[in-house]
């Protein structure tokens, strides 16, 4: 288990990008992440630090049709996993470049609630990525509500849930999410916190 673990992020997200009418939209995720973990093994008394680096960039299209609104992207992935020293029994190690998908969707269920549903599938070590949500909006610029989904890749499998609020301030989003995470019934499971900026251009 990660006794630390330092995370940062930029990403342009393709919700950037939302016409009032379906077609090819000039949609482009692109993302760094670096990670930085540490963590004990007591079978094997070792301390293991880890980084990763993360970046795709994807393009797609976009379907909207009343209230929905659904997007198609594709497009590559590059992963670098550096654990120090090597973990033998760890199989998402080194660096990978592979194919990736990516859907997500919106849907006004009325004027105060909303639901989404966003999924990912990267073949660089098999990694996916699933996270529905519902809110109400509590205003124009304020909204809150409930989420969930699933992650992994070769090596694991997770499951989380929790809430999230998020602010509009004009050109920019910000989303802050928690609630816990964890590999389903096997282990323990922890907290988690995430927030997401995304600024239109």
């Amino acid at each position: 288990m990660p006794s630390a673990v330092i995370w940062a992020a930029a990403m342009r997200s393709a919700r950037d990008f939302t016409s009032k009418a379906g077609g090819f939209a000039p949609s482009a995720v692109l993302a760094v992440t670096t990670i930085r973990a540490r963590c004990s093994a007591a079978d094997l008394d070792t301390t293991f630090d880890g980084r990763a680096s993360y970046g795709a960039a994807l393009l797609g299209y976009q379907f909207r049709r009343e209230r929905l609104i659904l997007k198609l992207f594709a497009g590559v992935e590059a992963e670098d996993q550096n654990i120090s020293p090597r973990d033998p029994e760890n199989a998402v190690q080194g660096s990978a470049v592979g194919f990736k998908l990516q859907a997500e969707s919106w849907l006004d269920l009325s004027a105060s609630w909303f639901a989404s549903a966003d999924a990912a599938y990267g073949t660089a070590f098999q990694e996916y990525w699933s996270l529905a949500r519902i809110g109400h909006r509590l205003g124009p610029r304020l909204s809150l509500g409930l989420e969930g989904g699933a992650l992994g890749n070769e090596e694991y499998d997770a499951g989380r849930g929790g809430g999230f609020v998020r602010v509009n301030l004009r050109a920019l989003e910000m989303t802050l999410s928690g609630g816990f995470t964890g590999n389903y019934l096997e282990d323990e499971p922890s907290g988690y916190v995430s927030l997401g900026l995304y600024r239109a251009f």
